[in-house]
């Protein structure tokens, strides 16, 4: 239990919070400050650490000293307990306006990953449009291979199945002819692709080629795959 305090002490106080107060008292921005910093830390530890460890943190929070410049006070918590070697510092405005600004520019550093690279916080996947399921798929830097289950209501052939996407160089694709009665299972498989290994998961588009009775009748099914390529 005083491992974890200490190390969750250790944690807090390399946030920068923001919060806010014109025309407060020094006693008042102190216990703004205070309050926002506590109800911080309940939010952001709330799942992870039992309720007596954030509870006894919260009642070693002290303020170290207050500045006050151009009508702003700079708070500054600390605790006297073993670990806790840093102050933190709460900004604050006014009653009204809370701010976090470390919070406020870690997520934005994270929605600027997300946004650059939304592979990397995606669950892998492989899907089609209606009428088809993808019940199994694997990605390797030479093959594909998927489990297809159609489920249109009659008897297909899949003629042809092609995979294109960044990570693909040339053609990578195969002409199985199999023939899938309905809700029944087939396997996939293309050799000799060159799929690129990168740093998250690949997106792999997918066009699956089938028809019901005559190949001149062929229909088309887009389909995706998000995957480690091993």
């Amino acid at each position: 239990m005083e491992s974890k305090l200490v190390i969750f002490l250790l944690l807090s106080s390399i946030i920068l919070y923001g919060c806010s107060s014109s025309g407060l008292s020094q006693k008042e921005a102190e216990e703004l400050a205070l309050q926002e910093y506590k109800n911080v830390l309940d939010d952001v530890y709330a799942s992870t650490l039992a309720d007596s460890v954030i509870a006894e943190a919260k009642d070693s929070l002290i303020v170290g000293r207050a500045d006050k410049k151009d009508d702003v006070w700079h708070i500054y918590i600390t605790s006297p307990r073993e670990g806790f070697e840093s102050s933190l510092e709460v900004v604050v405005y006014s009653r009204e306006d809370v701010r976090i600004p470390a919070i406020e520019k870690a997520s934005e550093e994270i929605k600027k990953i997300i946004d650059e690279s939304p592979e990397a916080f995606l669950p892998e996947k492989c899907t089609f449009s209606v009428g088809f399921s993808c019940m199994d798929f694997r990605v390797t830097t030479s093959t594909v291979d998927l489990v297809i289950q159609p489920g249109i209501g009659k008897d297909i052939t899949i003629s042809k199945v092609s995979f294109t996407g960044d990570a693909i160089s040339g053609k990578c694709q195969t002409s199985p002819n199999i023939k899938l009665k309905n809700g029944e299972r087939g396997v996939i498989s293309t050799t000799n692709c060159n799929i690129k290994k990168v740093d998250t998961k690949a997106k792999i588009n997918v066009a699956l080629e089938y028809y019901i009775d005559s190949p001149e009748n062929t229909k088309i099914v887009q389909g995706e795959i998000l995957s480690r390529v091993e």
